[in-house]
């Protein structure tokens, strides 16, 4: 239960660029007593998670700017700014930037995920989005991460 205000000004964030976006941690376990993260994600066109599933949490999607694809099983969303997505723990899902870019606020409950990102992710070198991409991921070290998390990478990413 969070018995105290929690109020966290941008500079004492967590920050990470997480496979070619921006991924601000604006609350986290420790901030909610393990109960919810909040977390801001602004990519560009095509950036993605691959198709996953998580043993332990909801991921709510709320899209602040932009146009995300949401794969969740077999269906396909399209889904704009002001649009809300929540994909249940269990279903294989997925999600890509369709629009040139997009801002994502993504609520994750019970909080834990969001050590994920920052572990998997590189300290910003500059402020805003990284630099493009020059490849793919290495996909056997991040499942191998993410499975710590109790997330399993089951697929590849959505096409944008």
């Amino acid at each position: 239960m969070v018995t105290d205000p929690i109020v966290r000004d941008p500079d004492v964030q967590r920050v990470t660029w997480f496979l070619g976006a921006l991924v601000n941690v604006r609350a986290g376990a420790g901030d909610t007593a393990g109960q919810w993260s909040l977390i801001e994600q602004v990519g560009r066109r095509g950036y993605s998670a691959p198709l996953h599933v998580h043993t332990r949490e909801e991921e709510t999607f709320l899209i602040i700017d932009g146009t995300v694809r949401v794969v969740c099983g077999d269906e396909n969303y399209s889904v704009s700014a002001g649009g809300l997505a929540i994909l249940p723990r269990g279903r294989p899902h997925a999600f890509v930037v369709t629009s040139s870019t997009a801002r994502i606020i993504v609520l994750i409950t019970p909080a834990g995920l969001e050590d994920f990102f920052v572990e998997a992710g590189t300290p910003p070198s500059s402020p805003g989005l990284p630099p493009e991409s020059s490849g793919p991921p290495d996909v056997a070290a991040l499942s191998a991460m993410a499975a710590r998390y109790g997330v399993e990478i089951v697929g590849p990413p959505p096409e944008a």
